[in-house]
């Protein structure tokens, strides 16, 4: 029995191990809550925010923007989710990311696609969160 658990344990820790790091020799992530005051979206940067490896954010008529580090050899996750501001006025978000950039889109209540910039507030943002394997 005691040999079980050891090699259990044993087992768990390889686990562990191989989700961290993924058998490759570097992770690459990407984090950020972007918002838009009115002057397009941006990255939440205070006291309180801080972003992580985001290169710069543009805004266009149907999608925001997210440039990142472009030497990625897989994309493992890219996650985007409104916040509760958002969430309490119906918006949902989606993305579709690439090597580099990732395409945010923005819908209404009804699922219709809206201009990223006529969603405008100093609470509201969207979480972004990513994660690649590097070359």
């Amino acid at each position: 029995m005691k040999f079980e658990r050891i090699i259990l344990v044993l087992l768990v820790i390889l686990v562990l191990v191989g989700f961290t790091y993924g058998g490759h020799s570097s992770r690459y992530e990407v984090a950020a809550s972007i918002r838009n005051y009115g002057d397009g979206w941006k990255v939440v940067e205070d006291d309180r925010h801080a972003p992580l490896n985001i290169e710069k954010v543009v805004t266009e008529q149907t999608r925001v923007l997210i440039y990142y580090k472009s030497c990625t050899e897989k994309i493992h996750s890219f996650i985007v989710t409104p916040d509760e501001t958002m969430i309490a006025g119906g918006y949902r978000v989606g993305v579709s990311a690439a090597n580099g950039v990732a395409s945010i889109y923005i819908y209404d209540k009804e699922g219709n696609p809206i201009n990223p910039q006529d969603y405008v507030s100093d609470k509201g943002n969207i979480w972004v969160y990513g994660v690649f394997s590097l070359n």
